[in-house]
């Protein structure tokens, strides 16, 4: 048997869905940024590239938090 065969593979093992996000768990930003020259991922926001995974949860965070302290303002903006 093939080691390419889908049958072998499993269903748990299924390649990750690219949504067009951040690769950082929970991060609300898209993916723009990738150390690929061959435009391949894992993609990452401006905010986690470079940034070691450690550091991820408290960069998400704080994304998150920036995002909701301009709700008011983003709502208050003329169409």
């Amino acid at each position: 048997m093939s080691r390419y065969n889908d049958a072998a593979r499993g269903p748990s093992q299924e390649p990750p869905v690219d949504d067009g996000g951040c690769h950082a768990y929970g991060c609300p930003m898209r993916g723009s940024i990738s150390e690929s020259t061959k435009g391949g991922g894992p993609w990452f926001c401006r905010f986690h590239f470079g940034a070691l995974p450690d550091k991820w949860p408290e960069i998400t965070a704080a994304v998150r938090q920036a995002l909701n302290d301009r709700e008011p303002e983003l709502a208050s903006e003329p169409a």
